[in-house]
């Protein structure tokens, strides 16, 4: 069977497995309650800190890319509105030049016999 996730899952399970192996590293560490508790706050900030320069950076390189294919995909979108645009307009086309009146569905319609109704 083909796996197309180009190991994107592995390395997820792997930094997550180097999280948690970290936490109880620190948390089974012969420290008192206080020293742990000091630890895993610095830690955290400095996770905090890689986090959010890692995201900086996605940002940085793929926000180029969108625009980009953004960018790219514009004139395909324009030209596909503009050979679409006829067969929406016919439908609208063939009411406006219609000579008959649109009728009420609630009213009832004269079938040419007297004296019966159309319910």
């Amino acid at each position: 069977m083909a796996n197309n996730d180009s190991g994107g899952s592995f390395v997820t399970g792997f930094l997550i497995g180097g999280i948690i192996g970290t936490l109880v590293g620190i948390v089974l560490a012969p420290k008192s309650g206080s020293d742990t508790r000091a630890d895993i706050a610095d830690q955290s900030e400095i996770w905090r800190e890689r986090a959010e320069g890692m995201a900086a950076r996605v940002r940085d390189n793929v926000g180029p890319t969108i625009e980009s294919v953004k960018y790219s995909l514009n004139p395909a979108v324009e030209n596909l509105k503009e050979r679409l645009s006829p067969t929406i307009d016919i439908p609208g086309q063939k009411f406006a030049n219609s000579n008959d009146p649109i009728s009420d569905p609630d009213e009832p319609k004269d079938t040419g016999v007297q004296g019966k109704s159309n319910l």
